[in-house]
């Protein structure tokens, strides 16, 4: 079954724009907001207390702690900054 909110028409405002307000404000949805929050979490949701999680979602999404990356390599770290013998003065 199609979840509330695609049952009924999208109702509009004068801009065009679609409005949820009358499905969000309804009667049945209201009386079920407070059992749907006492309900424990699917399995996938991660708890708000889960710095390790946070942690490697962060150093995933900005490139850092990639399996295919030796980060113990040795790495040449005196290497001359690119274009620094051009002046830039006008």
């Amino acid at each position: 079954m199609a979840p509330a909110h695609r049952r009924r028409p999208l109702v509009r405002d004068s801009a065009g724009d679609g409005r949820l307000d009358p499905w969000e404000l309804s009667d049945s949805i209201q009386q079920a907001v407070p059992s749907a929050g006492r309900r424990p979490p699917p399995a996938t949701v991660v708890g708000p207390a889960d710095p390790g999680w946070f942690n490697g979602e962060v150093r995933r999404l900005y490139g850092f702690a990639l399996p295919e990356v030796a980060y113990d390599a040795p790495t040449d770290t005196d290497l001359p900054w690119p274009g620094a013998a051009r002046s830039h003065r006008p």
